[in-house]
């Protein structure tokens, strides 16, 4: 792509309101965009790996862009960069924060829709991290809590869940429920 190109992209993507802003797209040789610690957008990452695909700055793009999409609470296309950093860069140096992200928008996820197949699969993952990573992983304890609150989280709805057996006089269900809900 030549440079007119360049611009003309960057133009179209600045009016359209989704691009970043100039120091975040543009190097000191005012040649390519980069990654920095800003918001990159969508479009500029695919420009962007378009044309350079094997930049050392893609994998930073990449989680720069998990965190963006998390925080606007875009948890599927938050996962959806996630698996493609585990596709592309499976031992990358960023993978410990990727797979604490990712385990992080699975316990979000849970939260807004309550589906019992996401916590299922967060739990899983969650000690699969447990066992793969050290005690020195900076996300170790992250981890940890984010299960606590799972746990805390499913003996509350067991509870609850108890409690509405216990009014409908089914001791059954009630005994089920209060059977499931966990000390530890």
């Amino acid at each position: 792509m030549t440079w007119r190109g360049i611009v003309v992209v960057l133009a179209a993507l600045w009016s359209s309101g989704c691009a970043p802003t100039m120091p975040e797209v543009v190097e000191s040789n005012a040649t390519t965009p980069i990654a920095s610690s800003a918001k990159v957008s969508d479009d500029a990452y695919v420009a962007f790996r378009e044309t350079h695909e094997g930049s050392p700055k893609i994998p930073g793009m990449i989680v720069s862009l998990i965190r963006s999409h998390f925080d606007k609470g875009e948890f599927l296309l938050a996962q959806f960069y996630c698996d493609e950093y585990h596709r592309d860069f499976p031992s990358g140096k960023e993978r410990d924060e990727v797979d604490y992200l990712h385990l992080k928008i699975l316990f979000y996820r849970y939260d807004r829709e309550h589906d019992d197949r996401i916590a299922d699969q967060a739990r899983l993952e969650a000690k699969r991290y447990l066992a793969e990573y050290s005690i020195l992983s900076p996300y170790r304890s992250r981890v940890a809590a984010l299960m606590e609150r799972l746990r805390q989280r499913d003996n509350i709805r067991n509870e609850e869940l108890a409690e509405y057996y216990k009014n409908r006089g089914k001791p059954k269900a009630e005994a089920f429920y209060r059977g499931k809900i966990k000390e530890n």
